[in-house]
């Protein structure tokens, strides 16, 4: 598994990794490995499926499921998806996070990316 840091203080980018393979229990130990010493894993690439997805998340725990048992929701600026925000600045949140088992990560997953999206906000106020 060849890897590349991302930054000099953190993060690591799977170079040539291939989602839609599912990794054997040595490749989801190093994932794993790989998560705990950089706290960020970045996966580049087209064609992710939503099992695709849900299956890699799992090399890190168990996937946590909303009311309807889905294991994805999405955020969106285009109309035709499911919670659209249209042009609204989209305000960076951790569902879950302070909940009685927090997971151990968030997986954003980008399926659609332009130079016109509606930016994140990490600090929605000002001075904070």
């Amino acid at each position: 598994m060849r890897t590349e840091p991302v930054s000099e203080v953190l993060g690591v980018e799977l170079v040539d990794f291939d989602l839609a393979r599912p990794g054997n229990p040595d490749e989801r130990a190093e994932l794993r490995r790989l998560f705990c010493e950089h706290h960020l894993i970045l996966v580049r690439g087209d064609g992710v499926t939503d099992e695709d997805q849900t299956r890699f998340v799992g090399s890190f725990g168990p996937v946590h499921r909303v009311a309807t048992g889905a294991t994805e929701t999405y955020i969106s600026n285009r109309p035709d998806r499911m919670m659209g925000t249209g042009t609204a600045r989209l305000l960076w949140h951790s569902d879950g996070t302070y909940g009685a088992r927090p997971g151990i990560a968030t997986s954003l997953w980008a399926q659609e990316v332009s130079s016109d999206s509606s930016p994140t906000s990490r600090h929605p106020w000002p001075g904070v």
